[in-house]
């Protein structure tokens, strides 16, 4: 049989991040439940959860239809801390490929090769793999170097959609900077001053890859005075400045409250 392949992976923070099934990110210290943190040094998520709550996993979805006799590989490294057996599932199946019952201090590899026994439709209930806790699971692990490889009869291209996430800034006269969810479209991110100068959006999901930038003002009320520029866009968070008439960079705490600006990334 001949197969076309692709290869999904979970290596690099940001593929965690995408793939999470809820829980909050930190970038380090003692995990409490319902966060995850990532070790960039060993490629290592590391995951907390109580039962019941919320986040513990992550979820690889399909690129394709796929067909009965299609083959799904997986392969991940992972240990156990304490608490629910680390899982690997497939939801074709409805049940746990994997269960990795007991604590240890050395990673096991875990090795799988699936044959898909029925049509799957992209994008359906079905069409995705689950790592890691979910609903009544309760405990800590860590997981690193997810690969799955798919070998499928579709020979449909597989496209790359575009990302795109958009957001309305104003300063408010109480709040100071904030990114308006309410009247307005938001795709999720928090607001805050790295500087004097320059404000920081921290998307609440990441992009795959660093998206491009393009911001623009309103006119509504001292709104014309500045001109809002983006200084660094990355996969997790982008730089925006307001520049004056004159050329110079405004200072933020002198901006007058209700000036609005927009701005739309795209990956």
């Amino acid at each position: 049989m001949i197969y076309n392949e692709y290869v999904k992976s979970l290596i690099e923070q940001t593929d965690f991040s995408s793939a999470s099934n809820g829980g909050t990110f930190v970038s380090g210290g003692t995990l409490v439940n319902g966060q995850w943190t990532f070790n960039e040094t060993t490629k290592t998520a590391r995951v907390k959860k109580a039962a019941g709550a919320a986040g513990g996993g992550f979820k690889i979805y399909f690129d394709r239809d796929l067909y009965m006799g299609d083959i799904v590989e997986i392969q991940l490294e992972c240990r156990l801390i304490s608490g629910s057996p680390f899982r690997l599932s497939i939801d074709e199946l409805g049940q746990n490929l994997f269960e990795i019952t007991s604590s240890n201090e050395e990673y096991e590899i875990l090795t799988f090769k699936h044959l898909v026994r029925q049509n799957i439709p992209k994008g359906s209930a079905n069409s995705r793999i689950n790592i890691g806790y979910y609903g009544a699971d309760s405990g800590e692990y860590e997981v690193r170097n997810v690969i799955v490889k798919v070998c499928t009869k579709n020979a449909q291209p597989i496209t790359t959609p575009i990302n795109l996430k958009k957001f309305v800034v104003k300063k408010d006269a109480s709040l100071g900077w904030v990114i308006r969810s309410d009247v307005f479209a938001s795709d999720g991110g928090t607001i805050t001053e790295l500087d004097s100068n320059t404000l920081k959006i921290t998307f609440n999901k990441a992009f795959d890859t660093r998206p491009i930038c393009v911001c623009g003002g309103e006119y509504y009320d001292f709104s014309y005075k500045y001109r809002p520029v983006s200084g660094y866009a990355d996969k997790t968070f982008v730089h925006i400045r307001l520049v004056k008439v004159d050329g110079t960079f405004a200072t933020l705490s002198t901006v007058e409250s209700d000036v609005y600006f927009d701005v739309i990334l795209v990956a």
